[in-house]
């Protein structure tokens, strides 16, 4: 539930880089949730997380989480 409304949430998302991307790995992880954790590059997931409007739960949701993962790296790299 989560995963489709982060990918619909960047369909109106304003573009930023790595956009094409996040859009693909979403659209892969949707089709086939068998293949483990999705994994993002730091900045892609930093900006993605920046910019996702959260119209609903299942999005506000997957914004706290993955900005909670985005800090988290950003905590440990440091």
């Amino acid at each position: 539930m989560e995963l489709t409304a982060v990918r619909e949430a960047i369909e109106v998302t304003p573009n930023f880089e790595g956009r094409p991307h996040a859009r693909e790995l979403l659209r892969v992880a949707q089709r086939a949730p068998r293949l483990g954790p999705i994994a993002l590059e730091f900045e892609i997931a930093h900006r993605l997380a920046s910019r996702i409007v959260p119209v609903d739960t299942a999005t506000a949701t997957a914004r706290a989480k993955l900005a909670l993962a985005v800090r988290k790296a950003s905590e440990q790299a440091a």
